[in-house]
């Protein structure tokens, strides 16, 4: 079908119009003596003389590669900035109180400059541009997509974006700590006064696919590829009893075990120094077992009630990560289709800058959740990852003699202590008969 623009439209429509004043005169030739149609016929002429003069009749911005689409494009964002709270924080992704805290923040954060368009013309407002990243971080649709509903160029949207990406990565330390000695002091007390098996237990461990809307274009693009047969990176992320991050790893690739995944990353190289004696994480049978890696009983172990009670036990403690995963991806639904490239010639450059998409979205997320943010208006579509995606659970094979046998002896001292330690709760589970 034919789209024809204003300018065309309105056209087409003084031509017919004089084409029938001039018809009815050919007809009726008295009726062209008359002065009302001296004037019609003057009018129409005029304007479509004027029509030569203007190329466009409506206010245009750029889009893209051209004038695309019509309209101011600061009266459209103004418009979205007034939408009313429920349409805000849909579009946004954030409550508007908590959306002006954070906004103070990056402001207080970033200073004038940073903030500052390097060309002439004045730099949109900071809350613009942060809502615009916001807008992009929350959606999963394509970049065009969001250049288009924002009515903002492609560089200008790409520097909005990175400015707050970035300004997110420096706050990353003062967002996701690992918990302090008090914080972990006061959890012993309540697992103890409530005589909780998992007393000792600092967090919970878990891999979640984060998959890239496009294959990435290197030669080994296969290392990209996941088992649930998609492309992205494999996040390692370890939650806290309320739901908040403590720990992430964004560089491994989709492909990486999560054991593996676990063992190239600072926190397995530096477990000794963060744990505290008898401390622990609770971890999936993909991890494997040691004294700060508790994970549940394999297949050929579960022989009896003991081990299928600590299997229930563990499972009911650490479906909080899996919580916390649905939270973060439902509220930033771009890390469900990151819509970034992985570029053979800045192969290093695209998996970092993919790392701080999540990382960002990960300092959000712990933001939020220290602003109180209700994220009950979520639970629709975090029920619908949880059907769409599964768990994402590599397993390990489950002979664990053949596993044992591969270990040397440090490994297989390590693997016993941990051995040990599962079962001296999976007794105190059975003592007090805790489901």
């Amino acid at each position: 079908m034919v789209r024809y623009s204003i300018k065309e439209k309105f056209r087409k429509l003084v031509t017919s119009h004089l084409d029938i004043v001039m018809l009815q005169c050919e007809l009726e030739p008295e009726v062209c003596e008359e002065d009302d149609v001296d004037e019609d016929l003057q009018l129409y002429g005029e304007l479509l003389a004027g029509l030569e003069i203007y190329r466009y009749l409506e206010d245009r911005f750029f889009l893209s590669a051209g004038y695309i689409s019509t309209g101011d494009c600061s009266t459209l964002f103004y418009q979205l900035l007034e939408l009313p709270d429920t349409a805000f924080l849909q579009k946004f992704r954030v409550s508007r109180p908590n959306f002006d805290e954070l906004v103070s923040i990056l402001k207080t954060r970033g200073g004038d400059l940073y903030w500052r368009r390097t060309g002439n013309t004045p730099a949109r407002t900071v809350e613009k541009q942060v809502a615009a990243a916001l807008f992009v971080l929350g959606a999963p649709s394509s970049f065009d997509s969001h250049r288009s509903a924002l009515g903002i160029s492609k560089g200008a949207l790409h520097a909005y974006l990175w400015r707050t990406i970035l300004l997110l990565c420096q706050l990353a330390s003062e967002y996701i700590q690992w918990p302090t000695e008090q914080q972990r002091d006061q959890w012993q007390a309540y697992g103890s006064s409530r005589r909780l098996p998992f007393k000792d237990c600092i967090g919970f461990i878990d891999g979640s696919e984060i998959q890239l809307r496009t294959k990435p274009e290197v030669p080994n693009y296969q290392r990209y590829f996941s088992k649930k047969k998609r492309y992205g990176f494999n996040l390692q992320a370890v939650s806290s009893f309320n739901k908040r991050f403590i720990y992430v790893n964004a560089q491994s690739l989709a492909s990486c075990h999560d054991s593996t995944a676990y063992k190239d990353s600072v926190l397995y190289e530096r477990r000794q120094s963060l744990f505290r004696p008898g401390e622990y994480l609770l971890g999936d049978k993909a991890y494997e077992l040691d004294p700060y890696m508790i994970t549940p009983f394999k297949a050929p172990q579960v022989r009896g009630e003991r081990e299928r009670a600590f299997n229930i036990a563990h499972a009911t403690e650490r479906v909080g990560i899996e919580h916390t995963f649905g939270v973060l991806k439902a509220r930033w639904e771009s890390l469900r289709n990151l819509p970034l490239r992985i570029r053979e010639e800045k192969e290093e450059q695209d998996q970092q800058r993919v790392g701080q998409w999540i990382l960002a979205c990960v300092v959000l997320h712990n933001f939020l959740h220290d602003m109180n943010e209700d994220d009950g208006w979520l639970r629709d579509t975090i029920q619908g990852l949880s059907t769409e995606e599964g768990h994402l659970e590599r397993t390990l094979p489950p002979n664990d003699e053949a596993e044992v046998a591969a270990l040397d002896q440090g490994a297989r001292r390590m693997q016993a202590i941990g051995r040990l330690r599962r079962d001296r709760i999976a007794d105190f589970i059975m003592e007090h008969q805790l489901d």
